[in-house]
């Protein structure tokens, strides 16, 4: 009985810290989207003023030009570890008469190499953030470091790192793959 009780135990705390994660997965993903779209609103609203003065006035957006290189950056990287996370990302089946079980197999390597992917290039990005540290590289004509955006943009990546590890452990997300419970019965 006690080896009962202690199973319910573990099966109750694994349920907790899923819980936990979930909510911390959803909390991410949020405020990844919020981001996202006010980038997106300031981009529009970048442009159509710059439009509108460049046309109108004879007057453009000040930077303008940068501004809008750096929200289109933050707006991508924002949204990467999202299209990551759900698997919305461009894909080929290149073989497509395979078992199930093997895509799952299949999907745990794809997102680990994907991974390990976004790993190193997140890390090769904050050694140029460094660099640019370091050398007080800024935009030209409204003096943004540029330290800063490669910063971001590394955070940003390593996000995408985790969304792909998040992914990459759960192989029952992969297209028609079997699910955990499946797997005991095939």
């Amino acid at each position: 009985m006690a080896s009962k009780t202690s199973g319910v135990a573990v099966i109750m705390a694994e349920e907790h810290s899923r819980s936990w994660l979930a909510k911390a997965e959803i909390g991410l993903e949020a405020t990844l989207r919020r981001g996202s779209a006010a980038m997106l609103f300031a981009l529009m609203a970048v442009t159509s003023v710059d439009v509108v003065g460049r046309y109108m006035f004879n007057r453009p957006v000040y930077g303008g030009l940068e501004l809008t290189e750096i929200l289109l950056a933050g707006m991508i990287f924002c949204a990467l570890p999202i299209v990551c996370r759900h698997g919305e990302h461009i894909s080929v089946d290149l073989i497509s008469l395979r078992p199930r079980w093997v895509r799952g197999v299949q999907h745990v390597l794809v997102n680990v190499l994907g991974m390990v992917i976004a790993a190193v290039l997140a890390y090769q990005l904050w050694l140029r953030a460094a660099q640019l540290g370091r050398a007080g590289e800024t935009t030209m004509q409204i003096r943004i470091p540029m330290q800063i955006v490669a910063y971001f943009i590394c955070a940003l990546l390593a996000v995408t790192v985790l969304a792909f590890l998040a992914r990459a452990a759960r192989p029952w997300e992969a297209e028609d793959a079997p699910r955990p419970t499946e797997l005991v019965h095939d």
